[in-house]
């Protein structure tokens, strides 16, 4: 009966090493966007940054596409005049 699976290729097989790590492929993933930072202006058109990170691919997994930052405006209303003073009064400046 030995002889038998010896031949027909199935002991053989059966006594493969077997590899003991075995890697998967593991493809990027980005992580959650991190809150938006404060605005860099009070008014007149400021921007918003908001960062990720990400788990880097392994063993040929695919890459990340994309950016690790993302940029929005903020506080789009004008800047008061330099000019302008509050309560109507007139700017002055001594000669």
């Amino acid at each position: 009966m030995f002889k038998e699976k010896m031949d027909s290729g199935i002991l053989p097989m059966l006594l493969r090493p077997i590899p003991i790590f075995t890697f998967f492929l593991v493809d990027c993933v980005w992580n959650n966007w991190n809150e938006w930072q404060p605005c860099n202006a009070t008014c007149g058109d400021g921007w918003q940054l908001r960062t990720r990170t990400l788990e880097a691919e392994k063993y040929g997994g695919e890459p990340c596409t994309g950016s690790f930052n993302d940029w929005q405006q903020c506080n789009p209303r004008p800047c008061p005049s330099k000019t302008s003073c509050p309560g109507g009064l007139r700017p002055w400046h001594i000669s």
